[in-house]
């Protein structure tokens, strides 16, 4: 485990990989207890909401998957797409610079995907068959980003 002050700097230099023009607001929203958080990416605003301060690996996972929402996804409407990028960018980001993204942090991402394929199938988006693949996976523990 990262101690406070390397959890500290990795997010800093997550947070430097923005584009220009966009702001981020800290927020101390929490889910499972004492670690990660929600966050969220508005394009309109340019604005990426974070959970701080990061105090796990997770924390960061969910602060470069906003950051990789404001760099990716200029153009893109599929829900599904847009999440399974935003995904495995942040799995890169975080294993470059040798930190383990856990396997329950994998499962919920994969979670998250599942999900956004089932509002894009209620909506009659046409879903991509590898994103499906990848978020039915189940046991594997790792992402194909590796």
């Amino acid at each position: 485990m990262p101690s406070e002050r390397r959890l500290a700097l990795l997010a800093l230099a997550i947070l430097s990989e923005l584009p220009d023009g966009w702001r981020v607001r800290r927020c101390r929203r929490r889910w499972g207890g004492d670690f990660g958080g929600s966050g969220l990416c508005s394009s309109d605003a340019k604005l990426i909401e974070i959970p701080w301060p990061p105090t796990h690996v997770e924390t960061l996972a969910v602060i470069a998957h906003e950051v990789a929402h404001s760099l990716l996804h200029d153009e893109e409407t599929r829900g599904h797409v847009m999440e399974y990028e935003a995904e495995l960018w942040s799995f890169r980001w975080l294993r470059a610079r040798g930190l383990r993204v856990p396997r329950f942090y994998q499962s919920a991402a994969q979670r998250n995907v599942s999900a956004r394929i089932r509002e894009d199938m209620k909506a009659g988006v046409k879903i991509r068959r590898t994103i499906r693949r990848w978020a039915q996976r189940r046991g594997a523990g790792r992402s194909p980003c590796v």
